[in-house]
């Protein structure tokens, strides 16, 4: 509260949060490495949900822990898709030009 006081347009709150969240120095935000990757699924599958109690033991926020959870969910999800479909020439990669652009109207017929 003594900080907020030399700050007039935050509060209390939201100066704990900014300290919790982002300047203390004991928070990484570097790159994860496997090995966090790795503790994060082991503690995710011992502590589902409970990101306030992982994020300390691994050195992250808890927003940090989750959202690299999902993405590493999604990741997967990913590869297992890739697997069972296969290689489709069909489809589309990300920035990829469509090579029969005439095959998609351009706009919505009239009603």
């Amino acid at each position: 509260s003594r900080i907020a006081s030399l700050l007039h347009r935050k509060s209390a709150k939201q100066c704990k949060a900014r300290w919790y969240e982002w300047l203390d120095p004991s928070i990484k935000k570097t790159e994860w490495s496997r090995e966090e990757d790795e503790k994060l699924l082991h503690l995710a599958k011992l502590m589902p949900t409970q990101w306030r109690t992982i994020a300390p033991i691994i050195g992250r926020t808890a927003a940090q822990c989750l959202e690299r959870y999902e993405y590493l969910l999604d990741q997967a999800q990913k590869k297992e898709e890739g697997e069972d479909m296969g290689d489709d020439p069909r489809k589309l990669k990300p920035g990829e030009i469509d090579p029969n652009p005439e095959t998609k109207p351009a706009r919505p017929d009239p009603k």
